[in-house]
């Protein structure tokens, strides 16, 4: 992602317009969602305390899947933008 981003706006510096700057920001925004949204649920996942038969665990779960789906979802809206600044559509 940080790399992705990097190239993206680097790519706006080059003239490739503002949706490369959009979507490079948008990528770029991963991973602080990462660090601050999704770790500490990891972290919590990973206790070597909790089984699968520990009550919270499947709401840390179903909480993971709603963060996850949050960074694939900005990951995908970067890629198509990208991708249709490339093509000529944007």
């Amino acid at each position: 992602a940080v790399i992705g981003a990097s190239a993206a706006i680097g790519a706006y510096f080059l003239g490739r317009g503002i949706s490369t700057l959009v979507a490079g920001i948008v990528l770029a925004t991963v991973v602080p969602w990462t660090l601050i949204a999704v770790m500490p649920t990891n972290l919590k996942l990973l206790d070597e305390t909790r089984t699968a038969q520990t009550p919270e665990t499947d709401i840390l779960l179903k909480k993971w899947g709603r963060l996850h789906n949050i960074r694939t979802i900005a990951s995908m809206l970067a890629l198509f933008m990208l991708g249709a600044n490339i093509l000529g559509f944007i």
